[in-house]
């Protein structure tokens, strides 16, 4: 599957077609970034979607944590003292 995939974007990279990102992104001329790109894409198509590598997941884990900060409940015991009356 990564082999017809890499196939196809050097079919790309030699027709002058294969930008980097979306079709407004810059064109690729490196073979190497052709590569990745293949490799990328191929790693998306996979069944399930899920990233592959370690980094990929704990930089998924990562972004999920930050995206949370801030919408975090009090506790039902911090909540009670605050609302208690002296």
């Amino acid at each position: 599957m990564a082999k017809d995939k890499i196939e196809k974007v050097m079919g790309e990279l030699k027709r002058g077609e294969l930008h980097s990102g979306s079709k407004s992104g810059p064109k690729v001329t490196s073979p190497k970034q052709a590569k990745a790109i293949a490799m990328s894409e191929a790693a998306k198509s996979k069944k399930g979607g899920e990233p592959t590598s370690t980094r990929m997941l704990a930089a998924r884990r990562g972004a999920a944590k930050r995206a949370g900060r801030g919408q975090t409940r009090p506790s039902s015991a911090a909540s009670r003292l605050r609302n208690t009356s002296i």
